[in-house]
């Protein structure tokens, strides 16, 4: 039988055992993290959530009898967005602890 893979240069088994174990160590390496991550990212969904239900006692505090309804309007926009972000960071934060079923 003939044998021509010293034609295909850069196909080398060992290279591709050390690529495969370069991969499997970086994985490892972000399993290792996320979990170390883990303990503290209750507390920050914590913080998150409280800064939720200030978002509705800060509307409160920010409208007063003689508010006009274009600032009226401007400061509810104002904090939707800023409830927006603090969804959007939640899942962030979420994206970057979530660890596969393989993993």
């Amino acid at each position: 039988m003939r044998d021509d893979s010293i034609l295909y240069t850069g196909v080398n088994s060992e290279r591709l055992e050390r690529r495969e174990q370069k991969i499997k160590e970086r994985g490892e390496a972000k399993v290792a993290k996320r979990t170390a991550l883990t303990p503290a990212a209750e507390v920050v969904f914590n913080l998150i959530e409280k800064e939720k239900q200030e978002i509705v006692m800060s509307l409160m505090g920010f409208i007063q009898t003689d508010t006009t309804d274009k600032d009226l309007k401007s400061t509810i926009l104002s904090l939707k967005m800023y409830s927006s972000y603090l969804l959007e960071l939640q899942t962030k934060v979420r994206n970057v602890l979530r660890v596969k079923d393989g993993e």
